[in-house]
C-alpha cells in the first residue's frame, strides 16, 4: 500500500521513503490517517470489496466510544474482513485476531476520524483531546508528550540534539543528518553537505527538511526569533541549488547553415515557437531545440526548400543531448 500510494519506493528488502512520503510525515494525524484510508479504499475496489460497506464501517468507527467493546455480530462479511486491517492500522484493538472474533474496541485514532479533534495529544498541555472536545487523562509517557511538542534543538554550527527514543523519529532524522552519538533519550548529529545530498537523492527537498525541523522544534527554540538559524537554513537551500544546477534535455542540434540569412530565418521561427533550449553566437550558427519542436522546424525547412527549389535554408542536425 505504501508503494502503490507513492509514499515509498524500491524492493521489499530495500524500501526508501519518497518525497511524497516525507511530506506525509509533516501532515497532522487526521490527514495522514485519511490519506491511508483513501488508498485503502482504492485497494478495496481492486479486491472486489463493496466500497459502500467499507465507507459505512469507517464512518461508523468515527462515531463509536473510546475503549468500549462492540459486537461483530451485526457486521457484514466485508466489514469483518476489514477488522484485521483496521487492527494493523491502529483503529481498533483486539487481544487476538480470529475470524470468529466476537468483540472489538475502537482506539483514539478511530474516535477522531470524524471529529474536529485533530491532535491525539494537546501540544500545550500534553492532555489527550476527546472526540467531543473534553479533555481526558494523558495516556502517553512524558517523553512521548515532549515529542508531540517538539524535540529538536538546532544550533548555528549545524549540530542537532534530538530528545527522543522513538525509532520512527530517529529513522526520519537519519534521512538528512549524520549521527555522532546516541543515548537512551538523546540523539546527537550534524547536518552536513553529504547528509543533505543523500536526502535530496531520495527526493526530499530542502523546504521539506526545513519544514520538518520547524514542525518538531523544541519548545525552548520556539522562544527565539527566527525559529531556525538563518545560516543553516540558507546553507541547506544552497546545497539543493548546487545539486539542481545541471539539467539534461533531449533534442536536436541545428548547424551548418549556408548563409547567415538562412540561420536567422530558422532560429527566429524556433524562437516564436518557444522551443529553443540553447543557441550559440550568430557567428557559430548553431542552436538546440526540443524533441517536439524539431518536427515543426523540420517541416518549416522543407516548405522553404520546396518554395526556393534548389536553395536550402539549412539542414537539421542529428539527435543529441545538451546540458545547460
Amino acid at each position: 500500500m505504501l508503494k502503490s500510494s507513492g509514499l515509498m519506493s524500491g524492493t521489499a528488502r530495500q524500501l526508501k521513503i519518497t518525497s511524497k512520503g516525507f511530506q506525509f510525515l509533516l501532515e497532522d494525524v487526521n490527514s495522514q490517517l485519511w490519506g491511508i484510508l483513501l488508498r485503502y479504499l482504492d485497494g478495496a475496489e481492486e479486491k472486489s470489496m463493496d466500497t459502500v460497506e467499507v465507507l459505512a464501517f469507517l464512518f461508523m468507527l468515527g462515531s463509536l466510544e473510546l475503549g468500549r467493546a462492540y459486537s461483530t455480530s451485526n457486521l457484514t462479511a466485508t466489514q469483518i474482513s476489514m477488522l484485521e486491517d483496521m487492527r494493523d492500522y491502529g483503529l481498533i484493538y483486539t487481544k487476538d485476531f480470529t475470524r470468529d472474533l466476537e468483540y472489538f474496541y475502537p482506539t483514539r485514532l478511530a474516535t477522531t476520524l470524524t471529529s474536529n479533534a485533530t491532535p491525539l495529544v494537546d501540544p500545550e498541555s500534553g492532555v489527550g483531546a476527546a472526540p467531543g472536545g473534553s479533555a481526558t487523562a494523558p495516556t502517553n509517557s512524558g517523553n512521548q508528550n515532549s515529542q508531540e511538542q517538539g524535540f529538536i534543538v538546532l544550533e548555528t554550527n549545524y549540530r542537532i540534539y534530538a530528545y527522543t527514543s522513538n525509532p520512527l523519529q530517529i529513522a526520519v532524522l537519519n534521512l538528512f543528518i549524520t549521527f555522532k552519538s546516541r543515548f537512551p533519550n538523546l540523539v546527537i548529529g550534524m547536518i552536513t553537505r553529504e547528509s543533505i545530498k543523500s536526502a535530496l537523492s531520495n527526493g526530499i527537498t530542502a523546504d521539506q527538511v526545513v519544514a520538518y525541523l520547524s514542525t518538531h522544534a523544541h519548545p525552548q527554540m520556539r522562544k527565539q526569533t527566527p525559529l531556525l538559524p538563518p545560516t543553516v537554513v540558507d546553507q541547506i537551500r544552497l546545497w539543493e541549488l548546487e545539486k539542481n544546477r545541471m539539467k539534461d534535455d533531449q533534442g536536436y542540434l541545428y548547424e551548418d547553415f549556408r548563409t547567415q540569412a538562412d540561420y536567422e530565418l530558422v532560429i527566429n521561427y524556433a524562437r516564436q515557437l518557444g522551443v529553443v533550449l540553447w543557441e550559440g553566437t550568430p557567428e557559430m550558427r548553431k542552436f538546440f531545440v526540443t524533441l517536439e519542436g524539431h518536427i515543426t522546424i523540420r517541416d518549416f525547412i522543407k516548405r522553404r526548400m520546396a518554395a526556393a527549389q534548389a536553395n536550402q535554408p539549412g539542414r537539421s542536425g542529428t539527435p543529441a543531448a545538451a546540458a545547460s
